[in-house]
């Protein structure tokens, strides 16, 4: 049984460093890169928020109810592997597609290309099985250990006005490094089984609930950055 109050603080700071940080490379961003390429990173950040599948706050809930027994937490983990991997190959396919049509500006499409990167690491996103298992402790220093490596990265490699793909390359590796680690530490606990085809049925609908939930969020923080982007 995992102690409670120290889960909570784990997961507290896990919270704060992720405000923590952004707040330091922000400021250092914004007073050394050029703001055309900073701005022209936030486009190509913007496009590449549309393709992120979403399978987050499903999988924590089912993975809760069942990681008591082994072989149910091996289906429910496979099942809900093989559609990420599933909607990511989708996603993937549709970002390369619609690339030439976004990314008119030369470097606008070389940082769209890097940042795909993010999009294929969403294979390894399995973030929400951690946090059913109430791993807050591996995720607290797994998210220190990846804040300092960016931190220190960014401060070492992005030290001109035109190092945007040098920042581009760090938030790309970083977060395929996150997500990595995260997936290699919850193998030690679930492993891939054979999942009948009946099962990815009845996930159909409560998914397409909550994709069109996400993106109705996103309509909020993405549609007005993408028509700005556009003019």
């Amino acid at each position: 049984m995992k102690d409670i109050r120290l889960n909570a603080l784990a997961n507290t700071l896990v919270r704060l460093l992720n405000i923590f940080f952004p707040l330091i490379t922000t400021a250092y961003l914004s007073r050394i890169l050029s703001k055309q390429l900073y701005g022209e990173f936030n486009i190509a950040n913007t496009y590449l928020n549309w393709f992120i599948p979403f399978v987050y706050n499903y999988g924590i809930r089912e993975i809760s109810k069942v990681k008591d027994n082994a072989e149910k937490l091996n289906t429910m983990f496979s099942t809900l592997f093989y559609i990420s991997l599933f909607c990511t190959a989708v996603t993937t396919v549709f970002y390369i597609i619609i690339m030439p049509i976004y990314s008119k500006s030369p470097s606008v499409h070389l940082l769209m290309l890097i940042l795909g990167v993010q999009l294929i690491a969403q294979i390894f996103y399995i973030e929400w099985i951690n946090e059913a298992f109430e791993n807050y402790t591996f995720l607290f220093y797994k998210t220190l250990f990846i804040r300092i490596l960016m931190l220190v990265s960014i401060f070492a490699f992005v030290k001109e006005a035109d190092d945007i793909v040098q920042y581009a390359i760090i938030m790309s590796a970083s977060q395929f490094l996150n997500y990595f680690l995260s997936y290699l530490w919850i193998k030690k606990d679930v492993k891939f089984v054979k999942v009948p085809l009946e099962n990815f049925k009845h996930l159909i609908k409560p998914l397409i609930g909550l994709f069109l939930l996400a993106n109705a969020g996103m309509l909020y923080t993405n549609l007005d950055l993408t028509f700005v982007s556009k003019i």
